[in-house]
Protein backbone atom coordinates (compact mmCIF):
# COMPACT_ATOMS: atom_id res chain seq x y z
CA UNK A 1 0.00 0.00 0.00
CA UNK A 2 1.63 3.38 -0.85
CA UNK A 3 1.91 5.67 1.93
CA UNK A 4 0.62 8.94 2.03
CA UNK A 5 4.03 11.17 0.47
CA UNK A 6 3.62 8.76 -2.88
CA UNK A 7 -0.14 9.45 -3.22
CA UNK A 8 0.22 13.24 -2.37
CA UNK A 9 3.59 13.74 -4.85
CA UNK A 10 1.49 11.55 -7.80
CA UNK A 11 -1.17 13.97 -7.54
CA UNK A 12 0.78 17.00 -7.44
CA UNK A 13 2.50 15.97 -10.30
CA UNK A 14 -0.65 14.90 -12.45
CA UNK A 15 -2.19 18.10 -11.36
CA UNK A 16 0.23 20.13 -12.31
CA UNK A 17 1.96 18.30 -15.41
CA UNK A 18 5.34 18.15 -13.20
CA UNK A 19 7.25 15.62 -14.77
CA UNK A 20 10.69 16.23 -13.24
CA UNK A 21 12.11 14.17 -10.58
CA UNK A 22 12.58 16.12 -7.11
CA UNK A 23 15.66 14.49 -5.17
CA UNK A 24 14.78 12.38 -1.94
CA UNK A 25 17.46 13.62 0.65
CA UNK A 26 16.30 15.09 3.80
CA UNK A 27 15.92 18.67 3.69
CA UNK A 28 16.10 20.94 7.33
CA UNK A 29 13.37 20.89 9.99
CA UNK A 30 12.65 24.44 9.73
CA UNK A 31 11.00 23.78 6.10
CA UNK A 32 7.58 23.38 6.72
CA UNK A 33 5.58 20.96 5.84
CA UNK A 34 2.08 21.73 3.60
CA UNK A 35 0.96 17.97 4.20
CA UNK A 36 1.79 17.26 7.59
CA UNK A 37 4.08 14.43 6.67
CA UNK A 38 7.51 13.79 7.59
CA UNK A 39 10.25 16.26 6.19
CA UNK A 40 11.76 14.13 3.31
CA UNK A 41 12.72 16.92 0.62
CA UNK A 42 10.11 15.58 -2.02
CA UNK A 43 6.22 16.80 -1.39
CA UNK A 44 7.53 19.65 0.71
CA UNK A 45 10.58 20.79 -0.95
CA UNK A 46 7.96 21.17 -4.30
CA UNK A 47 5.49 22.65 -2.04
CA UNK A 48 7.69 25.54 0.10
CA UNK A 49 10.52 26.20 -2.09
CA UNK A 50 9.01 28.65 -4.70
CA UNK A 51 12.58 29.09 -6.39
CA UNK A 52 11.76 25.82 -8.00
CA UNK A 53 9.20 26.34 -10.03
CA UNK A 54 10.24 30.03 -10.98
CA UNK A 55 14.24 28.65 -12.31
CA UNK A 56 12.38 26.92 -15.30
CA UNK A 57 9.98 29.53 -15.99
CA UNK A 58 12.71 32.21 -16.38
CA UNK A 59 14.66 29.63 -18.51
CA UNK A 60 11.93 28.50 -20.39
CA UNK A 61 11.14 32.68 -21.37
CA UNK A 62 15.01 33.39 -21.27
CA UNK A 63 15.36 30.98 -24.43
CA UNK A 64 11.44 31.71 -25.89
CA UNK A 65 11.83 35.54 -25.83
CA UNK A 66 14.86 35.95 -28.22
CA UNK A 67 12.92 34.21 -30.78
CA UNK A 68 9.81 36.07 -30.24
CA UNK A 69 11.38 39.29 -30.11
CA UNK A 70 12.46 39.78 -33.93
CA UNK A 71 12.95 42.90 -35.24
CA UNK A 72 9.43 43.46 -37.51
CA UNK A 73 7.78 41.94 -33.83
CA UNK A 74 9.28 45.17 -32.03
CA UNK A 75 8.77 47.48 -34.70
CA UNK A 76 5.00 46.67 -34.32
CA UNK A 77 5.18 46.45 -30.95
CA UNK A 78 6.18 50.18 -30.73
CA UNK A 79 3.96 51.21 -33.56
CA UNK A 80 1.09 50.25 -31.59
CA UNK A 81 2.65 51.89 -28.69
CA UNK A 82 3.46 55.15 -30.29
CA UNK A 83 -0.48 55.17 -32.36
CA UNK A 84 -1.99 54.69 -29.20
CA UNK A 85 -0.29 57.66 -27.10
CA UNK A 86 -1.57 60.56 -28.60
CA UNK A 87 1.48 62.97 -27.63
CA UNK A 88 4.06 60.61 -29.24
CA UNK A 89 1.57 59.99 -32.43
CA UNK A 90 1.72 63.80 -32.90
CA UNK A 91 5.51 63.54 -33.09
CA UNK A 92 4.82 61.62 -36.45
CA UNK A 93 1.87 63.06 -37.72
CA UNK A 94 -0.08 66.75 -37.37
CA UNK A 95 -2.99 65.24 -36.17
CA UNK A 96 -4.77 68.34 -35.80
CA UNK A 97 -4.98 70.22 -39.16
CA UNK A 98 -2.65 67.61 -41.14
CA UNK A 99 -0.70 70.37 -42.94
CA UNK A 100 2.85 68.62 -42.01
CA UNK A 101 3.85 70.33 -39.50
CA UNK A 102 4.36 67.54 -36.70
CA UNK A 103 8.48 67.64 -35.87
CA UNK A 104 9.16 64.06 -36.88
CA UNK A 105 7.11 64.42 -40.31
CA UNK A 106 9.67 63.44 -42.53
CA UNK A 107 10.39 60.21 -41.03
CA UNK A 108 7.08 58.97 -40.42
CA UNK A 109 6.65 59.92 -44.58
CA UNK A 110 9.91 57.94 -45.35
CA UNK A 111 8.54 54.87 -42.67
CA UNK A 112 5.12 55.26 -44.87
CA UNK A 113 6.84 54.73 -48.04
CA UNK A 114 8.98 51.68 -46.88
CA UNK A 115 5.59 50.44 -45.53
CA UNK A 116 3.80 51.01 -48.94
CA UNK A 117 6.41 48.66 -50.55
CA UNK A 118 6.65 45.81 -48.57
CA UNK A 119 3.66 43.97 -50.48
CA UNK A 120 5.22 44.24 -53.68
CA UNK A 121 8.60 42.82 -52.49
CA UNK A 122 6.93 40.46 -50.23
CA UNK A 123 5.43 39.00 -53.79
CA UNK A 124 8.75 39.23 -55.60
CA UNK A 125 10.41 36.97 -52.35
CA UNK A 126 7.53 34.64 -52.38
CA UNK A 127 7.85 34.16 -56.33
CA UNK A 128 11.98 34.11 -56.17
CA UNK A 129 11.10 31.14 -53.30
CA UNK A 130 8.39 29.17 -55.16
CA UNK A 131 10.84 29.33 -58.33
CA UNK A 132 13.73 27.90 -56.41
CA UNK A 133 11.38 25.35 -54.67
CA UNK A 134 10.08 24.20 -58.21
CA UNK A 135 13.36 23.60 -60.34
CA UNK A 136 15.01 21.94 -56.99
CA UNK A 137 15.65 18.20 -56.37
CA UNK A 138 15.11 16.13 -53.87
CA UNK A 139 17.74 12.67 -53.61
CA UNK A 140 15.18 10.49 -55.45
CA UNK A 141 15.27 13.04 -58.38
CA UNK A 142 11.89 14.63 -57.85
CA UNK A 143 10.90 18.03 -57.25
CA UNK A 144 10.28 18.70 -53.45
CA UNK A 145 7.79 20.93 -54.04
CA UNK A 146 5.06 19.76 -56.18
CA UNK A 147 3.23 22.25 -58.89
CA UNK A 148 0.13 21.20 -56.93
CA UNK A 149 1.31 22.88 -53.56
CA UNK A 150 2.54 25.92 -55.90
CA UNK A 151 -0.28 26.43 -57.43
CA UNK A 152 -2.75 25.94 -54.23
CA UNK A 153 0.13 28.75 -52.16
CA UNK A 154 -0.18 30.96 -55.35
CA UNK A 155 -4.00 30.76 -55.23
CA UNK A 156 -4.31 31.95 -51.29
CA UNK A 157 -1.74 34.35 -51.41
CA UNK A 158 -2.92 35.99 -54.64
CA UNK A 159 -6.85 35.57 -54.34
CA UNK A 160 -8.01 33.90 -51.00
CA UNK A 161 -5.92 36.29 -48.30
CA UNK A 162 -6.69 39.11 -50.66
CA UNK A 163 -10.32 38.34 -50.52
CA UNK A 164 -10.27 37.74 -46.76
CA UNK A 165 -8.89 41.18 -46.10
CA UNK A 166 -11.41 42.95 -48.05
CA UNK A 167 -14.16 41.09 -46.44
CA UNK A 168 -12.93 42.05 -42.80
CA UNK A 169 -12.63 45.50 -43.75
CA UNK A 170 -15.77 46.04 -45.33
CA UNK A 171 -17.35 44.07 -42.56
CA UNK A 172 -16.26 45.78 -39.71
CA UNK A 173 -16.38 49.44 -41.43
CA UNK A 174 -20.16 48.86 -42.23
CA UNK A 175 -21.28 47.12 -39.14
CA UNK A 176 -18.57 47.90 -36.10
CA UNK A 177 -16.15 50.69 -36.66
CA UNK A 178 -16.56 53.99 -37.32
CA UNK A 179 -13.28 54.60 -39.69
CA UNK A 180 -12.34 58.24 -40.18
CA UNK A 181 -11.23 59.44 -43.86
CA UNK A 182 -7.63 58.25 -44.62
CA UNK A 183 -4.16 59.94 -43.51
CA UNK A 184 -3.26 61.05 -47.25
Amino acid sequence: MPNREDVALQMIKELSGVKRQYDDTPKTTEETNLLGMENTGTVDTFLTDPNKDIAPLTETLARVLPKALQPPVIAGLLGIIVACSPKLRGLFVDTVTRSNKAPLEWLFDGIYSIGNAAVPINMCILGINLSLASSSKNKTGNNQVSARTIAAIVISKMIVMPAIGILTVLILKNFVLNVPSPID
